[in-house]
């Protein structure tokens, strides 16, 4: 029984692959992926005007569970399909826009007076669903944010970005980013080396700091390609798409990964499962529910496995430190100790200081979410346990610098 992590794996982990996910914004919608997702919808809109709101917290498991059959190894030898990489562009877009069919019932179910007419509410399905340049690849709009851009005037938008100059310089930049993650697919083989562990065993500890940094930077030049050319023709349409993924390279806390690197996915989270949990403003046992519940989602999301679960963990519990080291230095007493017994300078390079450590385990997480495991276990093996003398205290020394780059190009941390 393949995931929504396995549709997506093609483009994560293997050679090349991902490109079919970004031609996909290029190529008309499958006719039985418009069957199946004409059936889904008019069963989602049925399912979110039921009378009763409670009904809406049976609908992302019903999701979950009405995506089985397209997960099984049966529906993949059906001849509906000329190449498999279709098949995963359905299970990809049965992922992604299941965040788009429970931002929409929500929506209705907490403001079911907006939209009384039901022709016109399955038009306005309709229409968030099957826009094309976020159809596949994201990223993730809100309902009410679609619907109250789509129908503001065009003389209340700001200055649009449409002009000739704007198109011509983010095509360029889209290519150069492309262009980039070809040659370190088709050069630097890190997926390949990844996925042999005998050769993980074997490999100079700088070598494995090396690999590290390839993967999560090719995730995140993956993710500038995925989201770049959809933000693109979403901009031209006077779309206000979210901001592209912050470069890893300055990231040095878990809140700042989660809040900059997928802006969509961040505020959906916040919007549909942080804020209506309690979020942080009924205590602190309400805050660490919240929490919690919202990663767990963003794992069952992702497909369940045992890697995400410690994936998802690891960063629950990172932003759970960060959050409480956030709360203790502020507080009052503290925060009037160190400003009388240091300067500015000395607390910001024990915030540095800090922030290597978190970034450390910060990287340890990617590399359970990218590798798995297998990578996960020799990395804290090999560099934090036997190399704890001799590889981590330099690795800590140019993760302070990495940090202390991150905190100058954004004065403002999250």
């Amino acid at each position: 029984m393949l995931s929504y992590l396995d549709c997506a794996a093609p483009f994560t982990h293997s050679f090349g692959s991902w490109r079919s996910q970004f031609t996909a914004s290029r190529q008309p919608v499958a006719f039985w992926d418009l069957k199946v997702w004409l059936f889904c919808l008019c069963m989602w809109l049925c399912l979110s005007s039921w009378p009763s709101s409670e009904s809406v917290f049976c609908v992302g498991p019903a999701t979950f569970c009405s995506s089985a059959p397209f997960t099984s190894d049966k529906f993949r030898t059906l001849s509906w399909y000329e190449q498999e990489e279709e098949y995963y562009l359905l299970l990809f877009s049965v992922a992604v826009n299941t965040l788009r069919l429970i931002s929409f019932s929500l929506e209705h179910c907490e403001r079911p007076t907006v939209h009384t007419d039901g022709v016109l509410q399955l038009g306005w399905l309709l229409s968030y669903t099957f826009y094309h340049p976020l159809f596949y690849n994201g990223p993730v709009i809100t309902y009410n944010d679609y619907v109250e851009q789509m129908q503001r005037p065009v003389k209340e938008h700001k200055q649009p970005k449409t002009g000739a100059c704007y198109l011509l310089l983010r095509a360029a930049r889209i290519l150069a980013w492309w262009c980039i993650a070809e040659y370190m697919i088709h050069t630097m083989y890190m997926h390949a080396i990844q996925s042999n562990e005998t050769y993980l065993e074997i490999l100079p500890p700088w070598a494995l700091g090396g690999l590290a940094l390839a993967l999560v930077q090719f995730f995140f030049v993956k993710y500038l390609v995925l989201y770049g050319l959809p933000s693109m023709l979403a901009t031209l349409d006077q779309l206000v798409p979210p901001d592209l993924p912050r470069c890893v390279s300055i990231m040095y806390s878990f809140t700042g990964m989660w809040r900059h690197f997928d802006k969509g996915l961040y505020r959906w989270l916040l919007r549909y499962i942080y804020v209506p949990l309690g979020g942080s403003h009924h205590g602190v046992l309400y805050k660490m529910l919240s929490t919690a519940l919202a990663f767990g989602f963003v794992c069952l999301w992702h497909g369940g496995h045992d890697y995400l679960q410690c994936w998802a963990l690891m960063n629950w519990l990172g932003v759970l430190v960060e959050t409480g080291l956030k709360a203790l230095f502020g507080s009052p007493f503290l925060c009037s100790f160190f400003e009388r017994h240091s300067s500015a300078a000395t607390r910001r390079r024990c915030t540095a200081l800090l922030c290597a450590f978190s970034t450390a385990m910060l990287i340890l997480s990617n590399l359970l979410f990218l590798g798995g495991i297998h990578v996960g276990r020799i990395f804290w093996k090999r560099v934090l346990l036997q190399g704890w003398s001799t590889v981590a205290p330099p690795m800590l020394a140019f993760l302070y610098c990495f940090a202390q780059v991150g905190m100058e190009w954004t004065p403002h941390p999250s």
